[in-house]
């Protein structure tokens, strides 16, 4: 879930243990806790929680907020749900997710076995979160709570969801040792974030599958299919197919693939690039993207959200293009209502550079299906057989999509277009492409179109972005609030117009030199390099946003960007 800022001071009893010094939080104790107001439930910056149930591995505070809205019948349930909460976290999350993934930095920071899970009121949709300054010592972070804690909604307790949000929260905290603190590393948010919902069904709560949390990913994914794998703007989409995709990975490859990553130097697609490389010889992760893509062509609400081309005489041309970011998943439904003599020929044209592009296609023979793979890169020429095992083909589905998009000269690009074009036998006979049923979309006013400053949505989706020339940069809750903005007009706007903006998340106050990239868990992180890194960085000065000085302050400062 959202990845969000605490801060805390703990009123801790402490005592020696051996040559360090370790927090005993006793039962009953009350915290005062500094919260982040654009995600408290009440936008307060301060709050304080009782430490309500504790069990071998963790302390379990709940915000004094909520407990006083419950009626005492409500708090004797709350209560009971509570201590199950707990004895879950012991007996099935902490072993099976150290197991699996290994263990959090323990004793940790504050020398304490025990890890804090602070139950706290958030705003609607927050089902918990985590941020790895805790994990520091004050010394080195002032801002720390200098020990090891999750966050999850207070309110999540008495439907039982709790548990589920915990056991993604965890992973956050192991990841946070494993990876940060052991390897080094900062990992992928995508990486990181679908390790968190594959650690929900290392818990076993995403069993059964109806009600569960990767049913409701399968939902988000199906209702948006073509959100970027990697661009994390934390949404929905954003989780639904980080989760459908890495719950492929295990089971293609088997689980080690996703626990390899967090042990791994490499971060994000380069990380499961170094297990495909040791234990699939010739398997690239753009391929095996490919494959997931093709894999879930067949489900039947994607289906609604797949363009058809319609292929009609005995030989036939179909032209179709598509621009795409950087593992945006596409698909053509290709439909062949006839008995086929000739293979079907698909070619892959218009790509610049080294930008690698990578297919597949789930051909369809009546009685059974394949999956044939197609590295772009190597071949723009892909042969689907006209017949397999007796059948013949009635119809194909083409996944597509491209890698780390990188013009020739380094710049990052936001897009590439490039054109598919099928062939069947000798003649090339035009065929009309026949979209699949849209809703209508009214055209936007030419005094609707955006310039600069003004606020747009994509349609369907609430987050909210400003725009200025090219870019667009996402505005987090409370920000409009800063600049007396709340009630400004939002203007929805269509996917050609919304996604031909660039993204970017750079900002400096208007009488400060310093810029800070904004991440989307409410913290900035200061650039700290020199102009001559930033231009061989092929970083844009133009996406530098320049905002007022109450905005640079409302984010809670994270660590420097040094690279």
């Amino acid at each position: 879930m959202k990845r969000l800022l605490i801060f805390l001071t703990s009123a801790s009893v402490v005592f020696i243990a051996g040559s360090g010094f370790a927090h005993a939080d006793t039962l009953g104790q009350t915290t005062t806790f500094n919260v982040n107001p654009s995600f408290d439930a009440a936008g307060a910056r301060t709050m304080s929680a009782t430490l309500r149930s504790v069990v071998g591995h963790a302390y379990f505070y709940v915000d004094d907020r909520t407990w006083a809205s419950l009626t005492p019948y409500e708090q004797t349930v709350y209560q009971s749900q509570l201590d199950a909460l707990a004895g879950q976290f012991d007996s099935v999350i902490w072993p099976k997710a150290t197991t699996f993934w290994g263990l959090p930095n323990t004793p940790g920071v504050d020398n304490d076995p025990r890890i804090t899970v602070l139950l706290e009121g958030l705003t609607q949709g927050s089902g918990g979160y985590f941020d790895s300054i805790n994990g520091y010592p004050k010394s080195q972070a002032p801002e720390s709570n200098a020990r090891e804690m999750v966050v999850v909604s207070a309110d999540s307790v008495i439907p039982d969801t709790a548990k589920s949000f915990l056991a993604h929260e965890f992973q956050h905290l192991i990841s946070f040792n494993q990876k940060e603190l052991i390897q080094g590393v900062s990992d992928d948010i995508w990486l990181n974030e679908a390790r968190s919902e594959y650690d929900i069904t290392v818990a076993g709560y995403d069993t059964p599958f109806e009600g569960s949390t990767l049913q409701r990913r399968t939902l988000s994914f199906e209702r948006s299919p073509n959100d970027p794998l990697t661009e994390w703007l934390d949404t929905s989409t954003d989780y639904g197919i980080a989760s459908l995709f890495v719950h492929y990975l295990a089971t293609r490859f088997g689980p080690t693939i996703l626990q390899s990553t967090i042990h791994s130097r490499d971060a994000g697609t380069a990380a499961i690039q170094d297990w495909l490389t040791a234990n699939a010889a010739g398997t690239k992760f753009g391929t095996t993207f490919a494959d997931w893509m093709a894999s879930v062509a067949d489900d039947t609400a994607l289906q609604s959200e797949i363009p058809r081309a319609q292929i009609t005489g005995t030989s036939s041309l179909l032209t179709w293009s598509a621009a795409l970011k950087e593992w945006q998943p596409e698909w053509l439904s290709i439909q062949v209502p006839y008995a086929l003599t000739d293979d079907l020929s698909l070619a892959i044209t218009g790509m610049s550079g080294s930008n690698p592009w990578f297919a597949s296609v789930l051909a369809d023979y009546g009685t059974s299906q394949r999956v044939l793979s197609w590295d772009v890169s190597r071949s723009p020429v892909l042969t689907v057989p006209a017949s397999y095992d007796g059948s013949t083909l009635r119809g194909a589905i083409l996944a597509l999509s491209q890698g780390s998009i990188v013009a020739a000269d380094g710049r990052q690009l936001a897009t590439q277009q490039v054109m598919v074009t099928g062939t069947i036998g000798d003649l090339q006979v035009a065929a009309v492409p026949t979209p699949a049923p849209t809703p209508i979309q009214t055209p936007v006013p030419a005094s609707s179109v955006p310039v600069n400053g003004d606020l747009i949505r994509r349609a369907g989706e609430s987050d909210v972005y400003v725009v200025w020339g090219p870019y667009r940069r996402y505005l987090g809750p409370g920000i409009l609030g800063l600049y007396g903005f709340q009630n400004r007009p939002v203007t929805t706007v269509p996917d050609d117009l919304f996604f031909g903006y660039l993204t970017t998340n750079y900002i400096r106050a208007v009488d400060q030199q310093k810029v800070y990239a904004v991440w989307p868990d409410g913290t900035k992180h200061w650039l700290d390099i020199t102009p001559a890194q930033w231009d061989a960085s092929h970083r844009d000065w133009n996406a530098i946003f320049i905002v007022n000085d109450a905005e640079v302050n409302a984010y809670v400062t994270g660590p420097a960007i040094t690279h």
